[in-house]
């Protein structure tokens, strides 16, 4: 704590010397952070890392032009050469009447507590979090025999604190923890082998799942694979697990940005109040959510944040805005800037989510005569302006609503709006298994290329 008092006591010196020396508007955004890293293989610890880390970012605004500049030395000197050479660089960039810091209307941190920073971390010894790693791997070859190795096991935590500090007398902190746990088993078998991956990752100890629970699965999700060969190509029916549902959820974090709809370069273009998806679509996007991988008191540039459905049964109802691509587009900040010290403010999501529909995935799945379960997505073949996409897949094949052979080694091809139009049925199993989650989904058809195609 003392430490921390040292340097928002430097950062708030350095906004009033900034102003002194001409700043129309300036910020500085400080943070301070803890990781610890544990990686071990065949219960060997081949990694412990132990970093502690922090750095100011400074940002100054003069006559429409902004410049910004950081340091991870908080020495007197240092912090002097980052005023004088932010505001040295401030008079080569351009103009723009958009250069601002947001109105102070809308700032502020948010009064609910969020319950982001976990205690308990602190007091768990190193050597239970490497029992923890270990005990994933026991528990992973347990499951199987089959399992002969394993690519990775890590086990990482953090804490870290955010102090913003503005020349418009505005003040915020924010302080958080997180832990995190991975394997990734090799199943082998008749000379093939196959990789498994299932993880848990939470602000608090307590709502993470059991070590042995992360092993199970990702040495069924390994050995389920063994054997998986392309099928027919065609247009069939196809069900995303959440994994994969979340990541299609994903494309839309760039699509909705004001940054590409200013630059008009998003298929989302023009949308506006028009339906998109399904009417069992809805998303929210909500930084709010207590204990959520994508939670903050306050975004990037100090805006309180509050949950907003970016689509409501199918219909496009917002973009999400920064102060700059607010202006620039005549629109409000929707509070979804994201920042580090090292980086300036940027448009990202924080917690977004598909909500739950009211069909169990068994029941998806036992619907669908002739299809694909997906299970994994390879590469990133979107093609933002147009929506256009091509990755690949791996999974299950379906016949008679059951899940049979294991596939992989086949693409899917279509557009984005296609695919969300598509949605003939949304599952009941949200959960947050990162910032980003969806449940199962199933799409009425979708092109598929493999065997033969």
């Amino acid at each position: 704590m003392k430490s921390s008092n040292m340097i928002l006591d430097k950062a708030r010196s350095l906004i009033g010397r900034v102003m002194k020396a001409g700043a129309d508007e300036a910020d500085a955004y400080v943070e301070e952070m803890s990781n610890l890293t544990i990686s071990v293989n065949e219960g060997y610890v081949e990694q412990l890392e132990q970093a502690t880390s922090k750095g100011l970012g400074l940002r100054v605004i003069k006559n429409g032009k902004m410049a910004s500049s950081h340091t991870s030395d908080f020495a007197d000197a240092s912090l002097e050469n980052l005023l004088q050479e932010t505001m040295s660089l401030v008079k080569y960039t351009d103009s723009d009447e958009c250069h601002h810091l947001p109105d102070a209307k809308l700032c502020g941190r948010i009064s609910d507590d969020l319950d982001l920073f976990d205690p308990s971390l602190a007091g768990m010894s190193v050597e239970a979090k490497i029992d923890s790693a270990r005990e994933v791997e026991n528990a992973a070859r347990d499951a199987d025999p089959r399992v002969t190795k394993f690519r990775s096991t890590r086990y990482a935590d953090g804490r870290g604190s955010a102090h913003l500090i503005t020349s418009h007398g505005l003040e915020l902190s924010s302080e958080e923890t997180y832990a995190y746990l991975v394997t990734i088993p090799v199943a082998e078998a008749d000379g093939e082998k196959r990789m498994g991956h299932w993880f848990t990752v939470a602000r608090h100890l307590n709502d993470m799942l059991k070590p042995a629970e992360v092993g199970r699965i990702a040495t069924e999700r390994a050995c389920a694979q063994l054997g998986a060969k392309p099928m027919k190509g065609g247009t069939f029916p196809v069900v995303f697990d959440p994994t994969t549902a979340a990541s299609i959820l994903g494309w839309l974090t760039g699509a909705i940005s004001g940054s590409l709809v200013y630059r008009r370069g998003t298929f989302l273009l023009d949308k506006l109040g028009s339906r998109i998806a399904s009417p069992l679509v809805t998303i929210v996007e909500d930084a709010t959510i207590p204990r959520g991988l994508g939670s903050a008191y306050f975004d990037g540039e100090g805006i309180r944040p509050w949950r907003k459905e970016i689509v409501t049964k199918g219909v496009l109802n917002t973009y999400l805005f920064d102060t700059y691509y607010a202006c620039k587009t005549g629109n409000t900040p929707t509070a979804n800037s994201q920042r580090s010290y090292s980086s300036p403010p940027r448009i990202s999501t924080f917690n977004l989510y598909l909500e739950k529909g009211i069909s169990p995935p068994e029941e998806i799945i036992a619907s669908v005569k002739e299809g694909l379960y997906i299970t994994g997505l390879m590469g990133s073949g979107l093609d933002m302006p147009t929506g256009h996409f091509s990755v690949g897949v791996k999974g299950f094949w379906i016949e008679n609503g059951k899940r049979t052979v294991p596939v992989s080694e086949m693409t899917m091809a279509g557009n984005v709006l296609d695919l969300l139009q598509g949605i003939e049925a949304v599952g009941t199993d949200l959960e947050p298994l990162n910032s980003t989650y969806a449940p199962t989904i199933l799409i009425s058809n979708l092109a598929l290329s493999g065997a033969g195609s």
